[in-house]
């Protein structure tokens, strides 16, 4: 899995931050749910673009 996450990093660089955002997102689901996308969005401290 490591070696899979470092390929992917030399062709799209910022594939850990889009991934460590989807699971911050993810993970929050999973204990808050049911969560309006506004809400999600204040808790994660990420902009609500980006939670949609």
């Amino acid at each position: 899995m490591n070696e899979f996450l470092m390929i992917c990093e030399r062709i799209v660089p910022e594939i850990v931050s889009v991934l460590k955002e989807r699971y911050k997102i993810l993970n929050h689901l999973v204990y808050e749910e049911p969560i309006g996308r506004r809400t999600l969005a204040t808790a994660t401290d990420l902009p609500e673009r980006t939670v949609r």
